[in-house]
């Protein structure tokens, strides 16, 4: 069999047609549109609102920071080492919680 030029043409027409997606199949051509929708669950907009609302937080509380300083300044700031330690357990579990 001989594929001559006009041949390899026509098929390499059809080909790009394909591609980009203007090729009428059965003599119509038919557009139909699509669209993706996403529904959450209660569950997940509670959770979406309340890490807005925690992205709204400050990252440093000034006042508290404000108020040891002076505290250390004055020499008036005495944390005892359970305090400490307490603080480091809560921490703790609230991660496991997580």
């Amino acid at each position: 069999m001989k594929i001559d030029n006009a041949q390899l043409q026509k098929v390499l027409g059809i080909y790009k047609k394909q591609e980009t997606g203007t090729v009428k199949k059965m003599g119509k051509s038919k557009t139909q549109d699509y669209s993706d929708s996403v529904q959450l669950s209660d569950k997940a907009k509670a959770y979406a609102k309340a890490v807005e609302a925690f992205d709204k937080l400050p990252d440093i509380r000034k006042e508290k920071v404000e108020r040891i300083k002076a505290q250390i300044d004055s020499g008036s700031y005495n944390i005892r080492g359970e305090q400490i330690i307490d603080k480091i357990i809560k921490g703790t579990k609230m991660d496991e919680k997580i």
